[in-house]
C-alpha cells in the first residue's frame, strides 16, 4: 500500500548518494516521497521525479549556524521551525531523517506541527566520534566552541527520539544495542552503503599503465589513512618501480601542505592525482586500476560501517586493499578479495603492499571475486524486502 514519506536532511540533496539511493528504494516499493532539504542561494538544482522543498539559505550562514549548533540553539530552532512548517503544509504517514543530530529537531518539529507520525533516524556514521575528528571541531579555539564531547553525552537522548533506526552495519547495530537497552524495543534495519548502479556511466577508453595500479577515490586527508600509504610507497620506490598510485578526490583544506610534501616524495612515473571526478565517471578509472584501497584509521567512527568506496571498488572488479576496521576486514576475508593491514603498524602496511605487488598475477582473480560477491550479496534488490518489512512494522505499530 502506498504511503507518503517525508525525507528530511540538513544539507543539499544532490550529491548525497545514500539519501538518493534510499529514495529510489522507497519509490520502488510504491511509496510517495517528498524531501525537505537546504538549497543554497544562487545555486541551481536538477529536477527530480519526486517532490523537493528547499530551505533557502546561504552556504556561509548555514555552516556558521552548524558550527555553533552545540553552543547555541539557533540552528536547532531553525530546523524545528522549518520541519513544523513542512509537516503542517503536507500530509505524511512517516518521517525519515538523516544523521543523529537531526533526531531532536525533527521530533520537536513533529510535535510543533501537532502530528502523531513515526520517525525514522538514519545513522550515516558513528556521529559523536566523527564530529570529534573533524579539523573544524578539534583544533585550537574551535574545539571550545564546537564542544565535541557533548555529542557523547547527547547520543542517548537523541537516539531515544526515534521510533526506528537504520544502521550501516550489523556490528554498529550490535554495539549501540548493547550500549542502550531501550533500542532493543525499537524497529531497526541494517542498510550498508551499497551504490546505486544507475548513477554510473559506461567507462571511457583511456590509457592504462603497465604497472600495478592502486586506486583511491574520495576525500583525501590524514584521517583517511592515505598519507601513510603514500609514505610507505615512497619507501618502496627506492627498491622497485612496478607500481602506480592513482588518487582521485579533493584534499582536506587543513591537510594540503602535508599532501604536497608527500606527493613530491613520489616520482611522476609512480603517482597521478586527479583533483575531482564525478562519481558517474568512476568506472573509467576503475577500468585502468588493479587494486582499490581504503586505508581508513581503525576507530569507532570507521567501525560503524563499510565505506562507499569499498562497494564501488567491488563493482569495478578490483582487488581490495584495506585497513583492519572490522566491517571491511570481514568482507575482504569472507570472500577472499585482497589484502588487510594492521592500522597504526607501518611495517604491516608496507608488507601488504609488497604482497600485492608480488602477487600481481592473482589480482585479476581477486577482482573477479569482488564483482561476484557484490552481485550476489550487495545489490540494492537484496535489501528491498528488509526495507519493506521495516517500514511496514513502523506504520502498523
Amino acid at each position: 500500500m502506498m504511503k507518503s514519506v517525508a525525507v528530511v536532511l540538513d544539507n543539499e540533496l544532490d550529491g548525497d548518494g545514500r539519501v538518493l539511493k534510499e529514495i529510489r528504494m522507497l519509490m520502488t516499493l510504491g511509496h510517495k516521497v517528498h524531501v525537505l532539504c537546504f538549497g543554497y542561494d544562487g545555486k541551481s538544482y536538477k529536477q527530480h521525479d519526486f517532490e523537493v522543498t528547499r530551505i533557502s539559505i546561504s552556504k556561509k550562514k548555514k555552516d556558521r549556524l552548524n558550527f555553533l549548533n552545540v553552543a547555541l540553539p539557533f540552528y536547532r530552532n531553525l530546523l524545528i521551525k522549518e520541519v513544523a512548517k513542512f509537516l503542517s503544509q503536507n500530509s505524511f504517514d512517516i518521517v525519515h531523517t538523516h544523521d543523529l543530530y537531526m533526531a531532536k529537531p525533527v521530533y520537536k518539529g513533529i510535535e510543533k506541527a501537532g502530528k502523531k507520525i513515526p520517525m525514522i533516524l538514519d545513522l550515516h556514521e558513528n556521529f559523536p566520534y566523527a564530529y570529534a575528528s573533524y579539523s573544524w571541531t578539534s583544533r585550537g579555539f574551535r574545539k571550545w566552541i564546537a564542544k565535541p564531547h557533548k555529542w557523547h553525552q547527547w547520543e542517548q537522548e537523541y537516539l531515544n527520539y526515534a521510533d526506528g533506526v537504520v544502521f550501516l552495519s550489523d556490528s554498529f547495530r550490535t554495539s549501540l544495542l548493547e550500549k542502550y537497552a531501550f533500542l532493543k524495543d525499537r524497529k531497526t534495519l541494517v542498510l550498508p552503503n551499497i551504490p546505486d548502479l544507475n548513477l554510473f556511466n559506461e567507462p571511457r577508453i583511456i590509457d592504462r599503465s603497465d604497472k600495478t595500479t592502486f586506486l583511491y577515490f574520495g576525500m583525501i586527508g590524514r584521517r583517511r589513512g592515505i598519507f601513510e600509504v603514500m609514505e610507505a610507497l615512497s619507501e618502496i620506490q627506492k627498491d622497485r618501480n612496478d607500481f602506480k598510485l592513482l588518487l582521485i578526490g579533493p584534499v582536506d583544506k587543513s591537510d594540503r601542505v602535508d599532501f604536497e610534501q608527500l606527493r613530491n616524495q613520489l616520482s611522476e612515473d609512480n603517482f597521478e592525482y586527479v583533483s575531482w571526478l564525478p562519481l558517474e565517471d568512476l568506472r573509467t578509472y576503475m577500468k585502468i586500476s588493479d587494486v582499490g584501497i581504503c586505508p581508513i584509521y581503525k576507530n569507532p567512527q570507521h567501525e560503524s560501517g563499510i565505506a562507499n568506496k569499498v562497494f564501488q571498488y567491488m563493482y569495478g572488479e578490483l582487488a581490495l586493499f584495506v585497513s583492519n576496521c572490522n566491517p571491511q576486514q570481514a568482507v575482504v576475508e569472507t570472500y577472499d578479495l585482497g589484502f588487510v593491514f594492521e592500522d597504526g603498524n607501518p611495517e604491516s602496511l608496507k608488507q601488504e603492499i609488497l604482497n600485492a605487488l608480488d602477487d600481481s598475477d592473482a589480482l585479476e582473480t581477486m577482482g573477479e571475486r569482488s564483482k561476484k560477491a557484490f552481485d550476489e550479496h550487495f545489490q540494492l534488490e537484496n535489501y528491498l524486502e528488509d526495507l519493506n518489512v521495516f517500514y511496514n512494522g513502523l506504520l502498523e505499530s
